[in-house]
């Protein structure tokens, strides 16, 4: 079977490059990179410039068969900045595979289009309505809402990964992050897995390590994904403050019911 033609766009970002690590040649890459002076020295199949562009993303995405899409402004910023790089940028990749007949969009969302459910101690679920806590969040939630528009309207395959924390660290640094930590590998997993798994029209999931009482719901990520995480924030907790473990055991989500999110063929 040919590898499938996938676009990573975002691809010299801490994300992109874990997937580049992790995945091996099990894809047929495409880079997308912003900064020809990030260009991979072994990047091969790569084409320099911006989402923001859509003649760009026109080239990008040609006889692509998928695209995990990571490129975007990854925190708070001005709205101005956040429109052009979350919400121009990722309607142009959704166009210009529309066009190009792209099948697949592996969207990288945040656990800020639901952080303010967190604010208020109810664990996030993929059913739950969006309730942003930042105009990144905001951004993100925009960028579901049109990859659920682009699968309904054009049948545009679209998963999109609500991620946890990822850091430069690889490992939990604090109470925010046992609650929803990523590790580099498990991250590269699930954009592997938001690729592969078929019979998925739509879906919306958490994506992260194994953490325990966390905020997220992650087993949307096993329910539809099949994700099995490798990396657990129990073997991390004796490198933090007793403080921090203690309000971590102490801490009682409250639960509300859901579905999958997930829209099957």
């Amino acid at each position: 079977m040919a590898r499938k033609k996938v676009l990573l766009t975002g691809a010299t970002g801490l994300i992109g490059r874990a997937c580049r690590q992790h995945w091996g040649d099990h894809f047929d890459l495409r880079l997308a990179v912003h900064d020809p002076r990030k260009l991979p020295a072994d990047a091969g199949d790569a084409v320099v410039g911006d989402c923001e562009d859509y003649d760009f993303m026109l080239k990008a995405t040609q006889d692509m068969d998928a695209v995990v899409h990571l490129g975007a402004i990854p925190g708070e910023d001005t709205f101005h900045n956040l429109l052009q790089a979350n919400v121009v940028g990722t309607y142009n990749v959704l166009e210009a595979s529309r066009v190009n007949k792209v099948k697949r969009i592996a969207f990288a969302s945040t656990n800020h289009t639901t952080g303010a459910w967190e604010w208020n101690g109810i664990q996030a679920n993929p059913d739950m309505p969006p309730r942003a806590d930042s105009l990144y969040g905001a951004s993100k939630v925009y960028g579901e809402v049109l990859g659920r528009f682009y699968a309904d309207k054009y049948g545009l395959e679209f998963v999109s990964l609500r991620i946890g924390g990822v850091n430069k660290d690889d490992k939990p640094r604090n109470i925010r992050s046992i609650w929803m930590w990523t590790s580099h590998q498990d991250m590269a997993e699930l954009c592997r897995l938001a690729v592969d798994v078929e019979g998925i029209q739509f879906a919306i999931v958490y994506g992260g390590s194994d953490n325990p009482n966390s905020c997220l719901e992650f087993s949307s990520a096993r329910d539809i994904l099949g994700f099995t995480p490798q990396d657990h924030v129990s073997d991390y907790l004796h490198e933090m403050p007793p403080e921090v473990v203690a309000k971590h055991a102490a801490t009682v989500w409250q639960v509300r019911s859901r579905d999958t999110g997930c829209t099957l063929k």
